[in-house]
């Protein structure tokens, strides 16, 4: 898949997430799917009372639409395994997002998943993305030095830095 598909493709999924952002917020405002705020908390925390949950659910689906339509219209090839690697990511850590949002509106606690709860469901999530990668010989150990060009290779501690990385940019 070339650059310009790929470019077309975010594109295309930002604005399909900014349509159905444009159109269903309203609606789970209307249908009172917001977070809950506790009177125990700072007065500046009241502002974000009602603020809708779920909204993943619009990046998450704009996703896997602009994905169907390019495996579809024969833009993707099947041949990387890159691609449907990454897809199983996206939805995995989607669900995390949807369990964190289902328990604080279901069970009524307020923060949702208990943040060892999701740390250690991303960890894993993220530890099952890295090894799928090196399986298929997608990623090695080695750090590139800019304007160098020497390699060095990280072992192990690699993929120690890259799962805390990806979590922290998750998070």
């Amino acid at each position: 898949m070339n650059n310009r598909i790929v470019i077309i493709a975010y594109l295309a999924s930002f604005a399909v997430a900014f349509i159905l952002y444009k159109i269903f917020i309203p609606v789970l405002k209307k249908v009172k799917l917001g977070q809950k705020i506790l009177e125990i908390g700072p007065n500046w925390h009241k502002a974000k009372e009602g603020t809708p949950l779920m909204g993943g659910l619009f990046f998450i689906t704009s996703t896997l639409l602009i994905v169907i339509v390019l495996y579809f219209s024969g833009a993707y090839n099947g041949t990387n395994i890159f691609f449907p690697i990454n897809l199983c990511f996206i939805i995995l850590n989607a669900a995390i997002g949807f369990i964190d949002d289902y328990v604080k509106l279901f069970k009524k606690r307020n923060k949702g998943l208990k943040a060892r709860q999701k740390l250690f469901l991303q960890f894993i999530v993220t530890g099952a993305y890295l090894a799928s990668l090196r399986w298929f010989n997608c990623i090695d150990t080695k750090l590139s030095i800019p304007f160098i060009g020497q390699n060095i290779d990280l072992g192990i501690f690699y993929y120690i830095i890259i799962s805390l990385i990806i979590v922290y940019i998750i998070n």
